[in-house]
């Protein structure tokens, strides 16, 4: 007798095909959003991206490239922590897999809570939606945006985002990477 049944091969594929894409969103949502803020930041003439977070792109008349680009990385990301939690349910325990996946959740949406809650402009106390939900090394970037108005940001401030922001987002790629070649059930 054949056990072989196409319509079960084909429905195998189109998974497979899927848990493929959402893996390369969490590649490529990270590549795409540094090269969109680096563009952006480099095209704005008053912005300077050594004192001022990534966020402040959004403010002013070419602001929604960097909402859109937030939300894009948000949603990017939230197709990664589907395709993270179906990858490595045959290799991590379910507590610790639903925590993770929980987790890179929650970063997803909170990128893409960055796009739909645009910061006030640099000087202006900070709408505090924008700054609640964010990824946690961005603290110290946030404290000091949300001084009260006329005091200065540190000069620093949007290198110190820059560095955090990268460093968290690679990774994504590294770990995207590893589990498209990782070798096992899938």
């Amino acid at each position: 007798m054949n056990d072989f049944n196409p319509s079960s091969a084909a429905t195998s594929r189109k998974r497979s095909l899927a848990l493929r894409l959402c893996i390369w969103a969490g590649v490529i949502g990270p590549i795409l959003f540094v090269f969109v803020f680096s563009l952006d930041g480099f095209l704005k003439p008053s912005y300077s991206a050594m004192s001022q977070p990534i966020s402040y792109l959004e403010v002013g008349s070419n602001g929604w490239i960097q909402s859109a680009n937030f939300i894009v990385l948000g949603l990017l990301l939230i197709l990664f922590a589907l395709g993270f939690s179906q990858r490595m349910d045959p290799l991590i325990k379910q507590l610790p897999l639903l925590a993770s996946t929980a987790l890179l959740l929650l970063v997803g949406l909170a990128f893409a809570n960055d796009g739909v809650f645009i910061p006030a402009a640099p000087g202006e106390s900070q709408n505090a939606v924008h700054g609640l939900i964010t990824v946690i090394p961005a603290l110290f970037v946030l404290f000091s945006s949300f001084a009260s108005p006329g005091t200065q940001t540190p000069s620093f401030a949007g290198l110190i985002n820059r560095i955090f922001v990268v460093e968290a987002l690679a990774w994504y790629v590294v770990m995207g990477i590893r589990m498209l070649t990782l070798v096992g059930p899938k």
